[in-house]
């Protein structure tokens, strides 16, 4: 795939079918290499003929229409977490070809999570092609602390993977492959940076439109950004870090002790939440009513959050911040929070905005695929838009 097939599919991707001519003109490609280029990508498989256009050219014929094929290219997209670990197929267009979810096994090395994966590669792979599909590469996101390991753990992974599954294989933070995705969805195409809170906290950082990884791959590791040395272990192996104090289980769990005193706010009548994550909703939705026992909750933990939000804004002078969680569809008074501690704790001139993400967990799914398939569509493109 050379740059130009890649801008050709970029474009198609970014504005739907179009005709040889109109790709000329977008891709900046001469008239007589798009004819080449079209016809190899058809060839290929990559792009299909629609027919003729419904408009006619200046000399009264008409023209092609190309689009984007709907099965090629095709990559696994996975998203490793602590408990479980879900996989899928998407195209350019994040069609679904296959999705399955599946518990997160015992990893204690490098090699078994290498094990692990290629297991689910291959089931996958088999099924597809029984469907007479063809993957073309894979894409996984794990959190940096998944196993107990002092070494970095993206490269070998990907190395060892690919030589398993015979497939090319990116893999890089879950955190990030999701920044990629709210890159592409909201077409983002300045600097902005991603908190998510799930299990820990994860922050995925893009500066100008570009992932920013730091060196070693580590940037944006500001969940174990040390709060209290003498607080919870963490799973880095300090204590006190901010995803020890701030998470989705610490956050259930303290509303679970306190909901029952809040008995101004919880209707009885109402069906009671059973799930973690209705608990978690119900948390959030009772602050935003003005629960005393809710802002308590939230206001305690929170702060912890608004510190490594600060400690970034500091340090790299980004201005919009999304939070992402299992939150339900109003997340304001966690909001409010940090936006008050932004102001006391920077200089007015540090401006910022702070907004809420619905966590939508096949984000984190497509965000791993586009980790591969950035080599065939420029998602830089398609999020310059902003």
């Amino acid at each position: 795939m050379n740059e130009n097939e890649k801008r050709i599919l970029t474009v198609l991707n970014q504005s739907g079918p179009a005709t040889r001519k109109e790709i000329s003109r977008a891709c900046g490609i001469s008239w007589a290499s798009t004819v080449k280029l079209v016809a190899r990508l058809e060839t290929k498989g990559f792009i299909r003929c629609l027919g003729d256009s419904d408009t006619k050219t200046e000399n009264g014929k008409t023209s092609l229409v190309y689009a984007l094929s709907e099965t090629r290219p095709l990559a696994i997209g996975i998203d490793v977490e602590y408990s479980q670990t879900r996989i899928a197929v998407y195209n350019l267009r994040r069609e679904t070809f296959y999705h399955d979810t599946v518990p997160t096994e015992p990893l204690r090395d490098i090699t078994a999570l290498i094990t692990f994966l290629d297991r689910l590669v291959r089931r996958c792979q088999t099924e597809l092609e029984n469907r007479h599909l063809t993957i073309e590469g894979v894409g996984v996101g794990i959190p940096s602390w998944l196993i107990p390991s002092k070494k970095l753990i993206f490269t070998p992974v990907a190395r060892g993977l690919s030589e398993a599954c015979g497939l090319p294989v990116v893999v890089d933070n879950n955190t990030r492959s999701f920044t990629l995705y709210l890159q592409r969805k909201y077409g983002i195409g300045g600097s902005f940076a991603v908190f998510v809170v799930r299990k820990g906290v994860g922050i995925g950082i893009a500066i100008k439109g570009e992932l920013y990884r730091g060196e070693d791959g580590l940037a944006g590791e500001l969940g174990h950004l040390t709060i209290d040395p003498s607080g919870p272990l963490c799973r880095c192996g300090k204590h006190g870090c901010v995803e020890t104090l701030f998470n989705e289980d610490l956050l259930v769990q303290a509303w679970k002790d306190h909901r029952d005193s809040d008995g101004s706010t919880v209707n009885r009548e109402k069906a009671q939440p059973e799930t973690d994550k209705e608990l978690l909703e119900e948390l959030f939705s009772r602050a935003s009513e003005g629960s005393a026992q809710a802002k308590e909750v939230l206001s305690h933990s929170g702060i912890h959050l608004g510190k490594s939000i600060s400690a970034l804004s500091l340090a790299m002078d980004i201005r919009r911040i999304i939070l992402a969680g299992h939150f339900g569809n109003d997340a304001s008074y966690l909001i409010h929070l940090i936006e008050d501690h932004l102001k006391k704790e920077l200089h007015p001139r540090f401006r910022h905005s702070v907004s809420y993400e619905n966590l939508e967990d096949d984000g984190f799914l497509i965000g791993a695929s586009m980790l591969f398939l950035n080599a065939y569509c420029d998602y830089r493109v398609l999020g310059n838009r902003e």
